[in-house]
Protein backbone atom coordinates (compact mmCIF):
# COMPACT_ATOMS: atom_id res chain seq x y z
CA UNK A 1 0.00 0.00 0.00
CA UNK A 2 1.85 3.43 -0.71
CA UNK A 3 1.80 6.01 1.43
CA UNK A 4 -0.94 9.01 0.14
CA UNK A 5 1.21 12.03 1.13
CA UNK A 6 4.58 10.25 -0.98
CA UNK A 7 2.26 9.80 -3.53
CA UNK A 8 0.88 14.01 -3.94
CA UNK A 9 4.36 14.92 -2.99
CA UNK A 10 5.97 17.32 -5.32
CA UNK A 11 9.54 17.47 -7.13
CA UNK A 12 11.79 19.39 -5.35
CA UNK A 13 12.17 23.07 -5.59
CA UNK A 14 15.48 24.11 -7.57
CA UNK A 15 17.90 26.05 -5.36
CA UNK A 16 17.35 29.97 -6.65
CA UNK A 17 20.98 29.81 -7.78
CA UNK A 18 20.10 26.76 -10.32
CA UNK A 19 16.86 28.28 -11.24
CA UNK A 20 18.88 31.81 -11.90
CA UNK A 21 21.58 28.92 -14.03
CA UNK A 22 18.85 27.44 -16.27
CA UNK A 23 17.56 30.40 -17.17
CA UNK A 24 20.82 31.35 -18.71
CA UNK A 25 20.65 28.15 -20.09
CA UNK A 26 17.28 28.55 -21.55
CA UNK A 27 18.94 31.86 -23.53
CA UNK A 28 21.66 29.73 -24.32
CA UNK A 29 24.43 31.91 -22.62
CA UNK A 30 26.57 28.42 -21.41
CA UNK A 31 28.57 28.21 -24.56
CA UNK A 32 31.24 31.53 -24.55
CA UNK A 33 30.63 31.89 -28.46
CA UNK A 34 26.91 31.97 -28.16
CA UNK A 35 27.25 34.98 -25.71
CA UNK A 36 28.08 37.74 -28.00
CA UNK A 37 24.89 36.55 -30.63
CA UNK A 38 22.77 36.26 -27.96
CA UNK A 39 23.38 39.78 -26.61
CA UNK A 40 23.19 41.23 -30.20
CA UNK A 41 20.44 39.46 -30.79
CA UNK A 42 18.40 40.65 -27.09
CA UNK A 43 19.53 44.22 -28.41
CA UNK A 44 17.69 43.71 -31.57
CA UNK A 45 14.59 42.26 -29.40
CA UNK A 46 15.13 45.25 -27.00
CA UNK A 47 15.81 42.99 -24.09
CA UNK A 48 19.45 43.69 -23.78
CA UNK A 49 19.43 45.05 -20.16
CA UNK A 50 17.68 41.95 -19.08
CA UNK A 51 20.11 39.31 -20.62
CA UNK A 52 22.94 41.95 -20.07
CA UNK A 53 21.65 41.43 -16.15
CA UNK A 54 21.49 36.92 -16.68
CA UNK A 55 25.25 37.44 -18.59
CA UNK A 56 26.86 39.40 -15.72
CA UNK A 57 25.00 37.60 -12.85
CA UNK A 58 26.17 34.03 -14.59
CA UNK A 59 30.19 35.17 -14.60
CA UNK A 60 29.64 36.35 -11.03
CA UNK A 61 28.39 33.19 -9.72
CA UNK A 62 30.79 31.28 -11.84
CA UNK A 63 34.23 34.23 -11.42
CA UNK A 64 32.65 36.32 -8.92
CA UNK A 65 35.02 39.51 -7.75
CA UNK A 66 33.00 41.98 -5.58
CA UNK A 67 33.93 44.76 -7.95
CA UNK A 68 31.51 42.66 -9.87
CA UNK A 69 28.93 42.61 -7.49
CA UNK A 70 29.08 46.41 -7.28
CA UNK A 71 28.87 46.41 -10.98
CA UNK A 72 25.70 44.52 -10.76
CA UNK A 73 23.88 46.45 -8.37
CA UNK A 74 24.82 49.81 -9.82
CA UNK A 75 24.63 49.05 -13.78
CA UNK A 76 20.50 47.17 -12.58
CA UNK A 77 19.23 47.54 -9.64
CA UNK A 78 16.95 50.47 -8.81
CA UNK A 79 15.58 53.46 -10.60
CA UNK A 80 18.06 55.75 -12.54
CA UNK A 81 20.96 52.54 -13.50
CA UNK A 82 21.80 52.74 -16.72
CA UNK A 83 20.35 49.28 -17.47
CA UNK A 84 17.72 49.26 -15.05
CA UNK A 85 16.00 45.74 -14.68
CA UNK A 86 11.94 45.08 -14.71
CA UNK A 87 11.51 44.25 -11.19
CA UNK A 88 9.43 46.75 -9.39
CA UNK A 89 11.09 49.30 -6.71
CA UNK A 90 9.84 46.67 -3.88
CA UNK A 91 12.14 43.71 -5.05
CA UNK A 92 15.13 46.94 -6.19
CA UNK A 93 14.74 47.89 -2.46
CA UNK A 94 14.98 44.17 -0.80
CA UNK A 95 18.24 43.86 -2.34
CA UNK A 96 19.34 47.67 -1.48
CA UNK A 97 18.70 46.50 1.24
CA UNK A 98 20.68 43.53 1.76
CA UNK A 99 23.63 44.70 0.24
CA UNK A 100 23.46 47.41 2.23
CA UNK A 101 22.21 46.00 5.72
CA UNK A 102 24.15 47.29 9.02
CA UNK A 103 27.61 45.26 9.39
CA UNK A 104 27.79 44.50 5.85
CA UNK A 105 30.45 46.16 3.58
CA UNK A 106 30.40 45.26 -0.23
CA UNK A 107 34.27 46.27 -0.27
CA UNK A 108 36.99 44.80 -3.28
CA UNK A 109 40.19 43.00 -1.62
CA UNK A 110 42.37 45.86 -0.89
CA UNK A 111 39.82 47.66 0.90
CA UNK A 112 38.20 50.40 -1.26
CA UNK A 113 34.99 49.84 -3.93
CA UNK A 114 36.26 50.29 -7.64
CA UNK A 115 39.93 49.93 -6.01
CA UNK A 116 41.25 47.79 -8.48
CA UNK A 117 45.16 49.11 -8.78
CA UNK A 118 48.24 47.40 -9.90
CA UNK A 119 48.41 43.48 -9.25
CA UNK A 120 49.90 40.55 -10.52
CA UNK A 121 48.10 39.32 -13.14
CA UNK A 122 49.50 35.58 -12.75
CA UNK A 123 47.50 32.51 -13.07
CA UNK A 124 44.68 32.46 -10.01
CA UNK A 125 45.75 35.97 -8.97
CA UNK A 126 42.36 38.19 -9.18
CA UNK A 127 41.37 41.42 -7.97
CA UNK A 128 38.53 41.72 -5.84
CA UNK A 129 38.30 38.50 -4.08
CA UNK A 130 34.82 36.70 -3.48
CA UNK A 131 34.19 38.12 0.25
CA UNK A 132 30.77 38.25 -0.53
CA UNK A 133 30.45 35.99 -2.40
CA UNK A 134 27.13 34.36 -0.36
CA UNK A 135 26.04 37.67 -0.34
CA UNK A 136 25.94 38.59 -3.93
CA UNK A 137 24.36 35.05 -5.11
CA UNK A 138 21.56 36.09 -3.22
CA UNK A 139 21.07 39.81 -4.33
CA UNK A 140 21.23 38.35 -7.64
CA UNK A 141 18.79 35.53 -6.98
CA UNK A 142 16.49 38.08 -5.40
CA UNK A 143 16.11 40.35 -8.30
CA UNK A 144 15.83 37.35 -10.89
CA UNK A 145 12.61 36.46 -8.78
CA UNK A 146 11.52 39.62 -9.47
CA UNK A 147 11.38 39.44 -13.02
CA UNK A 148 7.87 37.63 -14.04
CA UNK A 149 7.41 34.96 -15.64
CA UNK A 150 5.45 35.82 -18.59
CA UNK A 151 8.09 38.60 -19.07
CA UNK A 152 10.84 36.47 -19.20
CA UNK A 153 8.69 33.82 -21.43
CA UNK A 154 8.37 37.05 -23.67
CA UNK A 155 11.66 38.41 -23.56
CA UNK A 156 13.67 34.58 -24.60
CA UNK A 157 10.79 34.52 -27.31
CA UNK A 158 12.00 37.75 -29.04
CA UNK A 159 15.60 37.33 -28.48
CA UNK A 160 15.15 33.69 -29.94
CA UNK A 161 13.17 35.59 -33.31
CA UNK A 162 15.85 37.89 -33.37
CA UNK A 163 19.20 35.08 -33.21
CA UNK A 164 17.10 33.57 -36.62
CA UNK A 165 15.78 37.23 -38.33
CA UNK A 166 12.36 36.64 -37.61
CA UNK A 167 11.74 39.38 -35.15
CA UNK A 168 9.07 41.90 -36.49
CA UNK A 169 10.28 45.38 -35.97
CA UNK A 170 13.59 44.40 -34.69
CA UNK A 171 16.17 46.33 -34.30
CA UNK A 172 18.39 47.20 -36.74
CA UNK A 173 22.20 46.19 -37.97
CA UNK A 174 23.79 50.02 -37.94
CA UNK A 175 22.01 50.73 -35.02
CA UNK A 176 23.57 47.54 -32.88
CA UNK A 177 26.86 48.89 -33.34
CA UNK A 178 26.08 52.15 -30.90
CA UNK A 179 24.13 49.90 -28.30
CA UNK A 180 26.91 47.86 -28.33
CA UNK A 181 29.59 50.79 -27.50
CA UNK A 182 27.26 51.91 -24.41
CA UNK A 183 27.05 48.78 -23.12
CA UNK A 184 30.50 48.17 -23.14
CA UNK A 185 31.24 51.72 -21.70
CA UNK A 186 28.98 50.69 -19.20
CA UNK A 187 30.64 47.12 -18.08
CA UNK A 188 34.37 48.10 -18.51
CA UNK A 189 35.06 49.55 -15.38
CA UNK A 190 33.46 46.47 -13.53
CA UNK A 191 34.64 43.52 -15.66
CA UNK A 192 37.89 45.47 -16.59
CA UNK A 193 39.61 41.49 -18.28
CA UNK A 194 36.58 39.51 -18.31
CA UNK A 195 34.50 41.46 -21.34
CA UNK A 196 34.38 38.29 -22.85
CA UNK A 197 32.67 36.82 -20.47
CA UNK A 198 29.72 38.54 -20.51
CA UNK A 199 29.48 38.99 -24.49
CA UNK A 200 31.37 42.00 -25.04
Amino acid sequence: MTNPASATASAPTKHPIEAFLARCDKLGLAPQAARHPTLVAAIKAQSHETVLFFLCGRDYIYHPTDLKLQGIESLFIGAGTPFELNIGSGVADDVKDMLHAPGVKVRTEIGMPHAIGAYDRSAGVRAGGAGNYNLGTKAITRAFQGLRGQFLRDMESAVNEAKIGKLAGALKDEKVFGYLQTLRNATRRFWVYDMPEIGL
